[in-house]
């Protein structure tokens, strides 16, 4: 009897304490931390109002889905949080002085003769050179070739109806200021005079070749050469 009791109070004694609390041995805070987890997920699991959310859920799974895709979004907004508040660092600003606007597209450059071909037709059509200059470089011979053209036209009281049928881009060559666009167009034009119907040509087929430049308006045309392949 008097061994057991000795045995007692060594192990409640406070050297028996003292040398578990600095053994030198630190605690499993990472086994703790799951047995916690372990122990709160059972208790959940106990509840039975859990019991009847889950239940309720799964009657009604559209309703899980959606609340599952809002959660998302909210962690989704809740993570890139940081960034729009201008939390996720500080972004060096760049010398405005170095941005140079990005340069014209080739689409630009088809789109230019698109509304040129539009535009002609309506020219043609009332007589007036005017209404292709924003389409055409003022130093170009383009440019030289419609203005005497309208004037032989407007001496002879010439109009012309032009419809383009169709027309197709064959190749293209664009550089950064400069570029090649050949096309094929098909026309019907009907050509009046004082009133009468002088000819009337349909189905003329042009390849066209036409040189553009750009410049600080956009893209202009240069000069055009056609060659008529069906007349």
């Amino acid at each position: 009897m008097r061994s057991t009791r000795h045995v007692r109070r060594q192990r409640s004694s406070p050297a028996f304490s003292d040398r578990s609390r600095h053994s030198g041995k630190r605690p499993d805070d990472a086994g703790n931390r799951t047995l916690a987890l372990d122990r709160a997920t059972e208790w959940l699991l106990a509840q039975p109002a859990f019991d009847r959310i889950l239940a309720s859920a799964l009657r009604h799974p559209r309703l899980l889905v959606a609340l599952v895709a809002i959660a998302g979004t909210a962690l989704t907004a809740w993570s890139i949080a940081p960034f729009w508040r201008g939390d996720a660092g500080t972004v060096p600003a760049a010398d405005s002085a170095a941005i140079t606007p990005a340069p014209s597209s080739g689409d630009d450059a088809l789109r230019l003769i698109a509304a040129y071909n539009q535009a002609s037709a309506v020219a043609a059509a009332q007589g007036r050179a005017d209404l292709l200059a924003p389409y055409l470089a003022p130093d170009g011979p383009a440019w030289r070739a419609v203005q005497q053209e309208y004037a032989r036209r407007a001496i002879s009281g010439e109009r012309r109806e032009a419809t383009l049928a169709r027309w197709g881009v064959l190749k293209a060559a664009i550089d950064t200021d400069t570029a090649i666009v050949e096309t094929q167009e098909q026309w019907d034009v009907v050509t009046i005079a004082g009133g009468d119907i002088v000819s009337s040509r349909r189905g003329v087929l042009l390849r066209n070749a036409y040189m553009l430049r750009l410049d600080a308006g956009g893209w202009r045309i240069v000069d055009v050469a056609t060659t008529v392949l069906m007349n």
